[in-house]
């Protein structure tokens, strides 16, 4: 229970210093108070996580794409039987040229199922990064409530 009051005393201070670090980047006027929208789209803005957030989803994104393709076919060259003294091609009767390309078929509808379970996974990052912009959002009313509070106790 101490731990669980500590850590998110600790995410609200970080919070708190993250929204205080980034004031200084962004250029408020003295005189002018920061109001709640100003101070969550300062938040939501200079937050790391959720930018890492959705080029992660963005990058599963596109890995569905590529999982839900064949591979590349490959080609293939070889040389039988070759003389190695004149590499004279009609030295000998035995001589072969190769030339061949193989392709890899999947077994049933498993480039389907591996697209669709790559989706998925850019999906719950997503929803991860909808609930992060939530908890930002809140936390950043709550801070502001909490300074509105003690500038209205101390007038």
């Amino acid at each position: 229970m101490i731990l669980k009051h500590l850590h998110k005393t600790m995410r609200r201070a970080g919070l708190l210093v993250a929204i205080s670090l980034s004031l200084q980047t962004h250029t408020v006027v003295a005189d002018e108070a920061l109001s709640l929208s100003q101070a969550e789209q300062i938040a939501l803005t200079d937050e790391p996580g959720l930018l890492s957030q959705k080029i992660q989803a963005q990058a599963l994104s596109e890995q569905a794409v590529a999982d839900g393709e064949l591979m590349d076919p490959k080609l293939q060259l070889g040389l039988a039987n070759l003389p190695t003294d004149s590499f004279n091609f009609d030295q000998e009767n035995m001589t072969q040229f190769k030339i061949g390309v193989a392709q890899q078929f999947p077994a049933g509808h498993k480039l389907d199922l591996r697209a669709q379970k790559t989706r998925q996974q850019s999906a719950v990052v997503l929803t991860k990064m909808a609930q992060r912009k939530r908890e930002i959002l809140r936390e950043v009313r709550l801070i502001y409530l909490e300074i509105y509070y003690w500038q209205q106790a101390k007038r």
